[in-house]
């Protein structure tokens, strides 16, 4: 590969004037300047930066100052498509080359690139495997790398991606061109990870503050999480607001259930088809659903700045990922609610798929992750402390007055996670499954649990997928599961509102979801 590079051209305008005329902003954000001074001398960067800090500049600038192209590499393929129309706006020449064009399409995009046509290039990880690309990159003249995402290179990170260690390359067969890495989420280990696994050299380091002051934290006991969503975002009404669900299946669930009690809302996940998605988010982006249901297949990178709160429905995996999906909200600074409903029922669920990762040191490390995250939910101390802690960061106030703990009066009204002298890992499930051992009916454990029947049906159908309970002849009448399994059959598992429609009056919403649960036998 050739290592002949460009060297910059001479620098028409000033970092501050190109902000104003081009960009159309009077000032910097913190540490924008610094990080853009850096990569403009030809320094390596590594930045921690939060949601919302505003790292796209960081990169975006230099490549309108520096001859030759500057190449972003990003996991999201989904919002390259937006990235390149925002900056053909504002006159900057830019393009993406990821799979979502076809052959021909791609062609042009490369043959453009090698008549140095682009000003930045916005690629996915795996580009770098194909053996056109890396032909075409010392034509191209790259001028910057920037590296979004760069938890990604790290097995400390949050979402490891084995395609990002093809990246390690870039430092030798490109020695004369300045590398930018970014990530919103790395632990102290994670960020030294990084910094190696690119070969970084003596890169300038930015490191903000974690803490997100407009942000008010809690966390609630799940018990109807279909009616606590529901009622805290009534709460919130004509806001906007994300979310998240741990499966597609609650995602469909959710979004159906507060469609039918009149919230605008659209469910958002990876097995729905990309046009589908890309509708779903522009209704999103633009006001028209208030909204938006989702795996976190949604939200990396959105840039809209009026989400006033994030909801959890399911606890996430890591503090790093909770952190980065709750850093969604108030990006205008203004402030914003981040709920998240914990019930032990949700850990079995997690270590499942931790069981199934491939590498015994992969799992370790995602156990002591989801062990943190649990910590994180359970204790009862300033979340603020404890979310700063977990990046390696000291807050010097005794108390935030922004989270359920050191300022209740802000909470929404939902029972607080309650500690216990049994085991807390004994979830409320176990508790269903002993009632349906001994003989109770759905309606006999709502009654005695206290608990809404749609709770329990909930409880049975998650029970069923898990193998847990193989008889559902007491909960459900046999002429309707071979009703539902022949309407199953027909219309697919993923959502209940078709079946629901197709019965005709003849099911509810409980009993489907029980016999779904019952033919799928998978853990939950």
């Amino acid at each position: 590969m050739n290592k002949t590079l460009n060297q910059t051209n001479p620098i028409q305008n000033t970092p501050i004037e190109l902000l104003t005329k081009l960009f159309g902003y009077q000032t910097f954000r913190p540490n924008q300047e610094a990080i853009i001074d850096a990569a403009l001398a030809g320094h390596d960067v590594f930045a921690v930066m939060p949601t919302g800090a505003g790292k796209s500049l960081c990169y975006q600038l230099p490549a309108v100052s520096r001859k030759g192209t500057c190449v972003v590499v990003s996991p999201l393929i989904s919002l390259m498509k937006d990235q390149v129309d925002k900056m053909c706006r504002l006159g900057i020449r830019a393009a993406y080359l990821n799979s979502a064009l076809t052959a021909k399409q791609q062609a042009l995009v490369l043959k453009n690139l090698q008549h140095q046509k682009y000003d930045l290039l916005y690629v996915a990880p795996e580009r770098f495997g194909t053996s056109a690309f890396r032909e075409a990159l010392p034509i191209i003249q790259p001028c910057l790398f920037a590296i979004d995402e760069a938890h990604c290179i790290s097995e400390w990170g949050h979402d490891f991606r084995p395609d990002y260690l093809a990246l390690s390359q870039l430092c030798k067969d490109f020695p004369n061109v300045p590398i930018a890495a970014f990530t919103a989420t790395a632990t102290p280990r994670a960020q030294e990870d990084i910094v190696q696994r690119l070969g970084l050299r003596n890169p300038h380091m930015i490191r903000t503050s974690f803490d997100r002051p407009n942000l008010y934290y809690q966390v609630a006991e799940k018990q109807d999480e279909l009616h606590q969503i529901c009622t805290f975002v009534r709460q919130h009404a004509e806001q906007t607001g994300i979310v998240y669900r741990g499966t597609r299946r609650a995602v469909e669930d959710t979004a159906d259930y507060l469609q039918a009690q009149g919230v605008k809302a659209l469910p958002y996940h990876a097995g729905m088809d990309s046009d589908m998605r890309q509708r779903h988010q522009e209704a999103f982006d633009t006001g028209t659903c208030d909204v938006v249901v989702a795996t976190i297949a949604f939200g990396m990178g959105i840039d809209k700045p009026n989400v006033r709160y994030v909801v959890h429905g399911d606890l996430p995996k890591n503090v790093d990922s909770y952190y980065q999906e709750t850093g969604r909200a108030g990006r205008d600074g203004e402030s914003a609610h981040c709920l998240l409903l914990f019930d032990w029922s949700d850990v079995p669920r997690i270590r499942y798929f931790i069981s199934k990762m491939p590498s015994i040191e992969e799992q370790r490390k995602a156990r002591t992750k989801l062990d943190a995250m649990i910590q994180f939910a359970t204790r009862r101390r300033c979340r603020r402390h404890a979310l700063l802690g977990y990046f390696g960061e000291r807050y010097h106030r005794r108390e935030c007055r922004t989270c359920d703990i050191c300022n209740p009066q802000n909470a929404f009204n939902a029972p607080t996670i309650k500690r216990s002298s049994h085991n807390r890992r004994t979830s409320t499930l176990s508790t269903t499954l002993k009632l349906i051992r001994e003989g109770l009916s759905l309606q006999d454990i709502a009654e005695q649990r206290e608990l809404e029947s749609r709770t329990i049906a909930r409880h049975i159908a998650d029970l069923a997928a898990r193998g847990d309970v193989s008889d559902i002849s007491r909960h459900v009448a046999s002429a309707k599961v071979r009703l539902l399994e022949e309407l199953f059959d027909q219309h697919g598992t993923e959502r209940l509102k078709p079946i629901i429609e197709a019965a005709a009056g003849r099911i509810t919403y409980d009993e489907a979801r029980i016999v779904r649960g019952a033919l799928q036998k998978a853990p939950c």
